[in-house]
């Protein structure tokens, strides 16, 4: 069974390169200061804590 997708076609890769540095700019001004993870290996969670309005963190996502 395939997951959906925001697009279909483009599998959510952003092809049009301002939407991309966008992105890429709002992530970046975002970023900091760095949220508090606390990461469950048994359970396979992370709980992600920040105290501003905009929540940015990089994860690495597995598929079981």
């Amino acid at each position: 069974m395939r997951s959906p997708m925001a697009n279909d076609q483009d599998r959510g890769e952003i092809k049009d390169s301002g939407k991309a540095r966008s992105v890429r700019d709002f992530l970046l001004k975002h970023s900091s200061p760095k949220p508090e993870t606390t990461k469950d290996s048994v359970k396979k969670q992370t709980l992600v804590k920040c105290r501003g309005n905009v929540l940015v963190n990089l994860l690495e996502l597995e598929h079981y």
